[in-house]
């Protein structure tokens, strides 16, 4: 849980690149988009020049919104935030402090990402409120049966596993599973569920038969596996699962308000690309001309 945790503040460290010029690429609703934050996502992430403006696009028009609404957290917020963490992980304030310098993190960095997910808390206040509302016992029954792989066990799973460098590598590799990048580490075997860490086990486990888990970020690099094949599968009742369809339907259902209030703030929102992120065939093929400006609304 407390790499999990720490992934997840990780994230958004800013990198640094003294041969980045800090160019203005992009505005969305006046809030710049900078060549400088382009790359960063792009070595965080590993996407694509595109891609990654779609990530900081969004991004922009979370802050744009934060402001709009004048949301704001104090220091006691996070400090309580903070040490909610640690006391979900079993550790002091201090020891936690200490993990994340052990993971290579800045203590500074990690509390401007519980800032972060703070204001996008209250942002998002009233749709999880309306979550809430939703969530009866109806709509959880209802998410278990529509939804029974993710209640499922098993007695043995043959998996591939991926290793990459970069998350676009896997992107290939899920829109065409036959693709074997030279760059891309590939194992197969096969492993009984009594023999799996629960991390992996819970990761598989939600999973479909001949589907692609989710590409997992790790310190090296990104991994992502595909289930080849379950045996010995059982759908666990409902009563021994209830916790975890309650679990999964609120997430599932706040995933989807969430990329409707989006789709609401961007089809409103003043986003003009100023210059195009390009891959790095389009830039060595680009002359010199002038840059070309874009209003979408």
């Amino acid at each position: 849980m407390i790499k999990k945790l720490l992934f997840s503040a990780m994230i958004c460290v800013a990198y640094a690149g003294a041969e980045v010029v800090n160019g203005v690429i992009a505005v969305v609703d006046n809030e710049p988009i900078t060549n400088y934050e382009l790359v960063k996502v792009q070595k965080l992430t590993g996407a694509s020049p595109q891609a990654a403006m779609e990530i900081l696009i969004g991004q922009k028009l979370q802050q744009s919104e934060i402001k709009r609404r004048g949301i704001a957290v104090n220091d006691a917020e996070i400090g309580a935030r903070f040490k909610a963490i640690a006391d979900q992980n079993k550790l002091s304030v201090d020891q936690l402090k200490t993990a994340i310098q052990r993971e290579g993190m800045d203590y500074e960095d990690f509390k401007t990402n519980i800032r972060r997910a703070l204001l996008e808390e209250k942002l998002y206040g009233s749709i999880f409120s309306e979550v809430q509302r939703k969530t009866t016992p109806e709509n959880v029954k209802k998410f278990y049966t529509q939804n029974s792989s993710l209640f499922t066990t098993f007695d043995s799973i043959t998996l591939t596993r991926y290793i990459a460098k970069s998350q676009a590598q896997l992107d290939k590799i899920r829109a065409n599973p036959k693709l074997r990048p030279g760059d891309v580490y590939v194992m197969k075997g096969t492993l009984k569920a009594n023999q799996m860490d629960e991390g992996l086990k819970y990761i598989v486990t939600n999973v479909e038969q001949g589907k692609f888990s989710p590409i997992i970020p790790t310190r090296n690099g990104y991994e992502m596996f595909y289930v080849n094949d379950k045996k010995g599968l059982r759908t666990l009742d409902f009563d021994s699962v209830q916790d975890r369809a309650i679990e999964g339907y609120v997430t599932s259902e706040r995933k989807k308000a969430v990329a409707e209030f989006n789709d609401r703030l961007r089809s409103n929102a003043n986003i003009r690309i100023i210059e195009r992120p390009q891959t790095k065939t389009q830039k060595s093929a680009k002359n010199s001309s002038k840059v070309k400006v874009q209003k979408r609304q």
